[in-house]
């Protein structure tokens, strides 16, 4: 599979995750979901309690992402792809840290997996065109 069709799937593979942190009922499923697996493979981290503003949070941080990977996804411009690339670093690192030194579950390192692969098929894509 070529290299920008890597990324085009990755869009919408966020689309699809920032889609249920989008929307109130989802983003609480999205996080039921994710806490069962950290049981599931014997993790035991304890679930927070969040409050209405942190799930209004999470709701805007979801819209943000889906919007922003549509924008990708229809304006596959490099300079998009760039900042998109550097952003995933971000997002991965802060995902990492959290897990590491905030009691964050570590059924998260899938998504710093997401992100790393990501950003690596900017890089890819990049060496590819030349």
């Amino acid at each position: 599979m070529p290299v920008s069709r890597v990324v085009q799937f990755i869009c919408v593979l966020d689309i699809a995750v920032t889609g249920w942190l989008a929307l109130p009922g989802l983003s609480q499923g999205l996080f039921a979901l994710v806490y069962w697996l950290d049981a599931q493979l014997g993790f035991a981290t304890v679930q927070p309690d969040f409050a209405p503003v942190h799930w209004l949070m999470i709701n805007l941080a979801g819209a943000l992402g889906v919007l922003w990977n549509a924008a990708r996804l229809f304006d596959a411009s490099r300079r998009l792809h760039r900042v998109d690339a550097w952003a995933r670093l971000w997002v991965g690192g802060l995902i990492a840290a959290y897990i590491v030194g905030g009691g964050v579950t570590p059924v998260l390192l899938a998504f710093v997996a997401t992100e790393l692969v990501g950003s690596v098929c900017f890089w890819a894509t990049r060496r590819d065109r030349g």
